[in-house]
């Protein structure tokens, strides 16, 4: 098999996992059950998701609706790992190869990182999972 052929199949692997990938997400919407709760926390974070309101620590912060999506996916489950296509298909509303997902929500990662003004030294975070994709960081909680 040349460099081509393999290539090609390569890429033809990674479309049919980027489609299985949207099945599933389209499966487990249908058959889990939905959060139905309007206000999302984690630790000094708000979410209300009918009014697309956030706030840390009590300030409001100015998220675009996807800046917002995508927080609001991350804190509803913190701690939980999402890959790039989840995130961007919950995001952004659609599907994409891997690559092409890792670059987009790394925009909007970075975007929400300076929105909130956390890093890694802080108790609540978005951590990346390298070649995967992020999970938020939820606040220690002290006994």
């Amino acid at each position: 098999m040349n460099e081509r052929q393999r290539e090609q199949r390569r890429d033809r692997i990674e479309q049919l996992a980027t489609h299985f990938s949207s099945v599933m997400l389209n499966v487990s919407e249908t058959v889990l059950p939905v959060q139905s709760s309007r206000h999302i926390s984690c630790g000094l974070l708000a979410l209300d998701t009918t009014r697309y309101a956030a706030s840390l620590n009590q300030q409001p912060l100015n998220l675009t609706p996807r800046e917002f999506r995508l927080l609001s996916k991350l804190a509803r489950f913190p701690g939980e790992i999402f890959d790039y296509v989840t995130l961007v298909h919950k995001a952004c509303g659609y599907i994409c190869l891997r690559q092409e997902a890792q670059e987009i929500i790394g925009t909007h990662i970075r975007n929400l990182r300076q929105k909130l003004g956390i890093d890694t030294d802080q108790p609540l975070y978005i951590e990346s999972i390298r070649s995967i994709g992020y999970r938020l960081i939820p606040p220690k909680t002290t006994d």
